[in-house]
């Protein structure tokens, strides 16, 4: 039963994933389509994920609180749905405000109460959490290097809106499969939350808040970004697919160094690599090559995201695994988004790109640094 599961799990991911695929790379060219500026394409990328701070953790809590994935989740993706047929029909800036706003307030907690089942299931089967996620990886990858061509195909950007409802129909028949959790064997309450943020949980939280603005910067607006220095959809499809492509290759190998080399270290090395990263982006002027740069992608975020969920599951209290992932997703796919998306687009609307990524560079950099203090001080304390 428990490899079975994990095979469920696998395709859920896959197919999650494939509704990402479509929507991360073309809708900030959807919405740049329709004569949005670049500071309003930032703000609807991260409006919703702005609202998800509050959403993830609660729909976290309530899942340990239920010890249940499966109801909470199709609710959430049923209401995704919904208001993605909302989104594609509005009209003017407060409408489309809205409408993004509403469909990633209901999707985004699905991600870390998927995580949280993967985790969870990952160690009652005896295999990785990144062999479960990498699924993610490869079905974001095949779907965004397609849609480049399908949507040309079908006669351009506009026609994003049935590509992604048809990617909807695999996860919506995959999750009646799913599993759900036993019962908790420790009653959770309200007032028992603060066992979740404490002070080594809060120190992480603002340093992934400093490396994941960054990211978060970059993912809303390399499309944007790509086009103005010429690059085509295609180029745009391919800048996704060969991150996500690489990504899988860190799935794959990472786990393999986890039980080595302790993970403030390994997430050090990731945000140093971030770092380099951004300043390569800002030196280069030709869509080619920073597309192609996307492969760094697997050294950078495949290591960190592995890892960053590896150690908050060690070091939040099992009963409250799923909060404490909201949580620390819902500052990396929120709080950072709204610095990173909105900050950013201000930042290269006023300034150019360069700058924006010179700044990404700087906040990764000092990440790094915060990370490598830690894990020094942590062994002194055990010296």
């Amino acid at each position: 039963m428990d490899r079975q599961q994990v095979w469920i799990l696998r395709g859920l991911n896959l197919g999650l994933y494939f509704t990402m695929g479509v929507l991360q790379p073309f809708l900030p060219l959807y919405f740049s389509m329709k004569g949005y500026n670049p500071a309003e394409i930032g703000l609807f990328m991260v409006a919703g994920p702005f609202l998800a701070v509050f959403s993830q953790p609660l729909w976290g809590f309530v899942s340990d609180r239920l010890r249940s994935v499966k109801g909470i989740v199709i609710s959430l993706w049923i209401m995704s749905v919904l208001c993605s047929i909302w989104l594609f029909h509005a009209e003017g800036f407060w409408m489309t405000l809205l409408a993004v706003s509403a469909l990633f307030f209901f999707k985004m907690p699905s991600l870390p109460l998927m995580d949280s089942a993967a985790v969870l299931v990952s160690q009652e089967a005896g295999v990785s959490y990144g062999s479960i996620r990498l699924w993610g990886s490869i079905g974001f990858a095949v779907v965004s290097i397609a849609s480049g061509y399908l949507i040309v195909f079908a006669g351009g950007i506009g026609n994003i809106p049935f590509l992604y409802w048809s990617f909807w129909v695999l996860p919506l028949i995959l999750i009646f499969f799913l599993k759900d959790r036993q019962a908790a064997a420790k009653p959770i309450h309200l007032r028992s939350l603060k066992e979740v943020v404490g002070k080594e949980f809060a120190w992480l939280l603002f340093i992934v808040l400093l490396i994941s603005s960054a990211h978060r910067a970059s993912d809303s607006l390399l499309p944007v970004f790509l086009e103005s220095l010429g690059g085509t959809e295609e180029m745009v499809s391919w800048a996704f697919g060969l991150a996500a492509l690489f990504e899988i290759a860190a799935f794959v190998i990472v786990p393999r160094f986890l039980g080595r080399f302790h993970e403030l270290g390994l997430l050090a090395i990731a945000a140093s690599l971030y770092s380099i990263r951004w300043l390569l982006y800002s030196l280069i002027g030709n869509p080619a090559v920073i597309m192609a740069l996307q492969v760094l992608h697997a050294a950078t975020f495949g290591i960190y995201w592995i890892v960053l969920i590896q150690y908050v599951g060690r070091i939040v209290p099992q009963h409250f695994r799923s909060t404490g992932i909201a949580v620390m997703t819902a500052v990396h796919g929120g709080v950072a988004a709204l610095i990173g998306g909105y900050g950013g687009g201000l930042v290269m609307d006023r300034f150019g790109a360069d700058v924006m990524y010179w700044v990404g560079a700087i906040f990764a950099g000092t990440g790094a640094v915060l990370l490598f203090i830690s894990r020094w001080r942590q062994k002194i304390r055990s010296a």
